[in-house]
This record gives structure tokens, sequence and C-alpha cells, in this order.
């Protein structure tokens, strides 16, 4: 299952004045609003902000394309969800080597993270609960080199580096409160606890087990 991170406003790496990855189509369009309140021609900013829908649509529909035929040898990825695709993949690192061309081929303008898990006894529907949970960690780690090739395999336990990071992630939610843009990566944080704390090394659960049990703010 495959998603593009922050499509419309993009991704800024971690940390103090981090580098821009990927800029979002919403940044140009605030700017030609701007334009316009300051006095452009509506025709003018019309025609341009058209122009910037179709040249992302195409980005889009490119970037999709790069991931879909990347594991045609392997499998199918199929449909969309907006910006996402989903499909089954016999090898993973086949999809691996799919999505780090598709990144690569449309970096600055997007980058996909996808979510992976085996299909086993408990069926499809297991597989894909457990894929979109898998997703949902690489939303929080976006803006970071984890995982360095942009997939997570579920029942991987994350390794120390990207514990911090996607801990820090859904910490920085808590402490900023209720209608925070991105509340709704701790929200299904919160939903999914038990597999997060599956998912954390041991040294980190502790930590987490308070984040995940609700509460709108850090104590103080």
């Amino acid at each position: 299952m495959t998603d593009v991170h922050d499509i419309e406003w993009g991704t800024v790496r971690r940390g103090e004045g981090g580098p821009r990855l990927t800029r979002g189509n919403a940044e140009q369009l605030l700017e030609l609003a701007a334009a316009w309140h300051s006095g452009r021609p509506t025709s003018e900013v019309t025609d341009a902000a058209y122009g910037i829908r179709e040249r992302r649509e195409r980005q889009l529909v490119d970037h999709l394309a790069t991931l879909a035929d990347g594991v045609r040898d392997s499998g199918r990825l199929y449909g969309t969800f907006g910006d996402g695709l989903c499909g089954f993949v016999a090898d993973p690192a086949v999809l691996r080597s799919s999505l780090r061309e598709a990144n690569r081929a449309s970096a600055g303008h997007l980058a996909s993270g996808v979510g992976a898990a085996a299909i086993d006894a408990a069926g499809l529907d297991a597989a894909r609960s457990r894929a979109t949970f898998a997703l949902h960690v690489t939303k929080t780690l976006k803006g970071t080199e984890h995982p360095p090739d942009g997939l997570y395999l579920f029942g991987t336990v994350l390794g120390v580096p990207a514990a911090e990071a996607a801990l820090g992630f859904l910490e920085r939610l808590r402490e900023a409160g209720h209608d925070v843009p991105g509340g709704h990566h701790l929200d299904h944080a919160r939903r999914h606890r038990e597999h997060w704390l599956r998912h954390l090394p041991a040294t980190y659960r502790d930590r987490a087990v308070p984040l995940l049990l609700g509460g709108d703010r850090a104590p103080a």
C-alpha cells in the first residue's frame, strides 16, 4: 500500500531549519492567491492555477506509473486511493527497488512511502489492515532517513533511531493539543497501540505507553 507524503504542503526534513524535500502545490496556489489579493487580474490567476494543477496531476500520474511498472515481473499495483496504490508483490526487494526509482524520478516534487505485510493464514483482510498500519508508520517517519528506502514491513521491529523519530513525531502532536494539522496520525496510533508496542524496541515501550493510552498534552 503506497501513499504520497504531504502532497499538498510538501515535506521538510526533520530538524532545525531542515531543507524542503518536496514542494506541495498548495504553496504555489497560496502565492497566486496573494498575487490576486494584491490586484493581479483574475483571469491570469486562474490560468496559472489550472496550469499548476495540470502539472501536478501529470507528476502524480508519472510517479504512480513508475511504481506500478517497476513491479510488473513480481506482482501488480493497481487502483488508487487518491495519491496511492495497493496490490500484491511477491518479492519485497522488487517493491523496494520500484519505490526507490519512483522517488528518485520525482525528487523535489513527490515522495511516496509504502506499508507492506505478508499474507498468511489470517487472510487478506488481516494483511490489508497490517499494511495500512505499516504505511502509517512511514508517515510518522516522513522527513527522516527512516526507513532508508521508504518501505516498512509489518512485523519488523523499528531500529532505535527510527523509534526515536516516530515517537518524537507523535509526542509533538500530543503537545500541540486538539485540532493540530496531522493530529489524525496520533489518533490512529492510539487506536492501534498494540501494534505500536509490538513494533517498538523494548527500551521504548515504557515511554510509549502513556502517549498511546491517551491524554491531550504531555505532563508538565
